[in-house]
């Protein structure tokens, strides 16, 4: 808002000038009709300049007279026959609506600018040399420290580790890579010095698709308003012509009065000023976008509020929309005799030395149940498969099914555990459903949208689960963006 006002001091000083010029304009009218004039010629060239200013250029340079023009010529002629309550309100409300048309582009715009923070501005080469992205060729291999964003897209090689891709895909739980994997730009780096082949240049990056997508979308404007411009641009001369019409031929039939038709002809322009039809289009839809971005809804553009009331189907990404973007333990499952209990208490202790994710879960998912965790020995980490180590009750195992000898595995987020050799249960790792979601999806079918979609570059059996929960009407998963 500061940034906004200091942009537009000059208007909004302006437009504070030209209604307080108004104001004492209708509190002097039945006092001195004089000193009233005076304060509405001055409210009026307050607003007006800019705007009559511009109705010349696009005339002149253009070649073009759109509405700008004929609210020139309209308030010019309500001056002509002495309305100038309605002189001086044609041009403040137009300003007031460019004012509100601005204020909204301009909240887009920086909301979309925050996108550029998933894509750094800077690569690290092989050598260690730091040059901006924009100088990175195809086939140069950057080196990506742990807690860095991967600042182009390429091939993992020569390396191992984990990403977090959750700004991009959507997929909440890290990502084991390893030689030959492809990770895309915005990509957050959680361990390990990765060595990317880049095979993609900056333009061409995901993060910078992504980003052009959402800004070439704020320009785009509806059918309706493309519509009245277009109207405005054919109604402002047609109605211009016919005033000069109306003040040349009929006085020839009208004893030579050329005054009174004079008067007409201004009183025609007046109250054809498309003002209302010009104003009100683009700024109902820009009042419902502000209406929305205080609601921390983001609108591309003022197409889609043109549809709004038409869809009767609504789709969704999955992760931080649906779900909250911390991973929680959602099944917890015991075999052989064992509690659940032993289970948690197990995986916490062979996860205890380790940041990821699903250690911390689980971490909190003990510490709900006050879960004693003790500290293990001989810890050995197994990149990919999982974590091996000593406690008071004997040889912990927790990770993939493959590495435990489980009979199968369940899906990402899945911890299997074993005990002493024995395989004896494990911890299921998802996303924790937002608490407004399902009362979300209970309205949308109230409002008539009766089909809803989940689309999420997660996995399959995760984002079944959460469409399950929700009621949803299909589900897909794997996607890119």
């Amino acid at each position: 808002m500061k940034h906004f006002i200091k942009e537009n001091r000059v208007t909004l000083a302006r437009l504070c000038l030209s209604l307080c010029f108004l104001i004492a304009a209708i509190i002097t009218e039945s006092h001195s009709a004089l000193v009233s004039v005076i304060f509405f010629l001055v409210s009026y060239v307050s607003s007006a300049c800019t705007i009559i200013l511009s109705a010349f250029r696009d005339l002149f340079r253009d070649f073009r007279v759109g509405e700008k023009m004929l609210m020139t010529v309209a308030s010019l002629g309500a001056i002509v026959i002495e309305e100038y309550l309605e002189a001086s309100l044609i041009v403040i409300l137009f300003e007031i609506g460019e004012l509100i048309e601005d204020f909204a582009i301009d909240k887009s715009r920086k909301s979309v600018n925050t996108l550029k923070g998933i894509r750094p501005e800077k690569a690290r080469l092989k050598d260690g040399t730091i040059v901006p992205v924009e100088q990175v060729e195809v086939g140069n291999i950057i080196e990506v420290l742990a807690g860095e964003r991967i600042p182009l897209d390429g091939i993992i090689v020569e390396s191992i580790g984990y990403v977090d891709s959750s700004v991009i895909t959507g997929e909440s739980t890290p990502t084991e890579v390893r030689n030959g994997a492809e990770v895309l730009s915005g990509y957050l780096n959680l361990r390990n010095v990765l060595y990317v082949k880049v095979t993609r240049g900056h333009m061409q990056s995901a993060a910078q698709r992504i980003i052009d997508l959402s800004v070439s979308a704020l320009d785009r404007k509806t059918k309706n308003e493309r519509f009245i411009r277009r109207f405005a641009n054919i109604y402002t001369p047609i109605v211009i012509l016919a005033a000069i019409m109306i003040a040349v031929i009929p006085p020839f039939f009208d004893n030579f009065d050329y005054a009174s038709w004079a008067y007409r002809a201004c009183a025609l322009m007046a109250i054809s000023c498309p003002c209302a039809l010009v104003i009100s289009v683009p700024l109902a839809y820009f009042c419902s976008i502000g209406y929305a971005s205080k609601r921390g809804i983001l609108v591309k553009n003022s197409a889609v509020m043109e549809t709004l009331e038409k869809i009767n189907t609504a789709v969704f990404d999955k992760t931080g929309t649906l779900t909250k973007s911390i991973v929680h333990v959602n099944v917890v499952e015991a075999i052989g005799g064992y509690s659940k209990i032993d289970i948690l208490r197990l995986v916490c202790i062979a996860e205890k030395k380790s940041n990821h994710p699903i250690a911390q879960a689980v971490a909190r998912e003990a510490k709900r149940f006050n879960i004693k965790v003790d500290d293990g020995t001989n810890y050995t980490e197994i990149p990919g498969k999982g974590v091996e180590c000593d406690c008071s009750v004997g040889h912990i195992r927790a990770g993939s099914y493959t590495f435990v000898d489980a009979t199968s595995g369940l899906g990402t987020g899945t911890v299997f555990v074993a005990l002493n050799g024995e395989y004896i249960g494990y911890v299921g790792i998802g996303d924790e459903l937002k608490e407004t979601s399902k009362i979300a999806f209970d309205r949308l079918r109230k409002l008539g949208v009766n089909k809803k979609i989940i689309l999420s570059g997660d996995k399959k059996s995760k984002v079944d689960m959460v469409a399950k929960s929700l009621g949803a009407d299909g589900a897909y998963s794997n996607l890119l963006p």
